[in-house]
């Protein structure tokens, strides 16, 4: 029995830079800090999340075997 072809198209995010901020904190307000906090490892799994609910409609409407990956530089 032949396997379904199986085609990846890849969708490249560019590595994270930081940038010096300067926040108001005059105006801030500080609240539980335990739930408002984003690990590396959060935000990556958010961007890939977020990168396949923007491409894998369109390229499924290509090919129903075609999936999206992403891939941090």
């Amino acid at each position: 029995m032949e396997q379904p072809l199986e085609v990846a198209a890849t969708v490249t995010i560019p590595h994270a830079t930081q940038q010096y901020v300067n926040p108001d904190y005059g105006s801030m307000q500080f609240e539980d800090t335990q739930k408002g906090l984003l690990a590396f490892g959060d935000l990556a799994l958010a961007a890939e999340l977020k990168t396949w609910e923007m491409f894998q409609p369109p390229i499924t409407a290509v090919s129903s075997e075609y999936k999206v990956e992403t891939a941090f530089e």
